[in-house]
């Protein structure tokens, strides 16, 4: 592997690490958000619905 590869695969990655980490916030959290939800941490959720958050930010499903 090149060096030039690995850099831009490195950024790939961090760029896709952004955009996950992005989607997992309190706005993609219900289809109708509200001020009590945004408030919301996502620590908060229970661990099935930090889980079907993940996937869905790692399918860019909206």
């Amino acid at each position: 592997m090149s060096a030039e590869y690995g850099a831009r695969e490195e950024e790939w990655r961090l760029h896709r690490n952004h955009e996950v980490m992005s989607a997992l916030g309190p706005r993609r959290w219900y289809t109708h958000p509200n001020k009590m939800t945004d408030a919301q941490p996502f620590s908060s959720l229970t661990l099935e619905e930090q889980l079907v958050l993940l996937m869905r930010a790692l399918v860019g499903a909206a």
